[in-house]
């Protein structure tokens, strides 16, 4: 007997009701800000960057090389951990020492941060659901 499939799409929250469109697009939100304000609170400054692919290929390949690991589109981690080891290698090249540089990249622990809010936030608004009317 074969395992029913998985159902691609967005996962019911409660029993009986689907998330509309613009709760999607709301939690989708959510997890942005939790991300930027996570990200502003380790001193990132938000900045939109385009990169050719075909420079990310190569990017990525030399990092995989260097033991970080390979770039993910979806999940930028890696992507922002050799970023940041460049410019502070260029900048040490270049004789700029400064104290209040930082010494490594907090990506990672921001985006660990922001997914913890993220969850506490998700747990909160199903419940606030449930209180509700839904059907």
């Amino acid at each position: 007997m074969e395992e029913p499939k998985k159902k691609r799409g967005v996962k019911p929250l409660l029993d009986g009701r689907n998330l509309t469109f613009a709760e999607v697009k709301q939690r989708q939100r959510a997890k942005d800000k939790f991300l930027h304000d996570a990200m502003r609170q380790c001193g990132y400054a938000p900045m939109k960057t385009f990169i050719h692919t075909e420079h990310l290929k190569a990017l990525s390949k030399l990092s995989w090389e260097s033991g970080i690991g390979q770039f993910d589109f979806a999940d930028p981690t890696n992507l922002s951990a050799y970023l940041f080891n460049l410019i502070s290698d260029h900048l040490k090249q270049k004789g700029i020492v400064n104290s209040e540089l930082p010494e490594s990249s907090f990506h990672a622990a921001a985006q660990y941060t922001a997914e913890l809010n993220y969850q506490q936030w998700a747990k909160a608004h199903i419940e606030s659901l449930k209180q509700g009317d839904f059907k």
